[in-house]
């Protein structure tokens, strides 16, 4: 690996070690400059062939559009469900401290906008 040895005072390294407020020694950042190309070099195939996947797991033969329609499909679901829980929550908290429950009232102490609350207001209902 001597041939990949990197000089601590490289132009990517000394911009790192001139912001630190007390510096690594010349040997520790080449020390640590080393360690990495070893690593690069060991995991190259890995590195190479990376391949980020995702949380959905969908298949590579679906177009993008289709992977970003599905995925904006996801994101919002999980998003309103997540508003929805922080609605029905705050109106339990609300009912034990015998608070009134309306728009108004329920947008102030979740902190939220009464736009929002008026999409959920079937929560209040119940």
């Amino acid at each position: 690996y001597e041939i990949y040895r990197c000089d601590w005072s490289s132009t990517c390294a000394l911009p790192i070690y001139n912001s630190l407020n007390k510096p690594l020694e010349a040997k520790e950042v080449d020390s640590i400059a080393n360690s990495i190309i070893k690593y690069c070099l060991k995991n190259k195939a890995k590195i190479v062939n990376y391949k980020k996947v995702g949380v959905m797991n969908l298949d590579d033969d679906i177009s993008l559009k289709e992977k970003q329609k599905l995925a904006a499909e996801y994101t919002n679901k999980s998003k309103s469900m997540k508003v929805k829980l922080k609605i029905e929550v705050g109106v339990i908290e609300m009912k034990k401290k015998e608070m009134k429950i309306n728009i108004s009232s329920v947008a102030k102490y979740l902190k939220m906008t009464r736009v929002t609350i008026m999409k959920y207001r079937d929560i209040l209902e119940n």
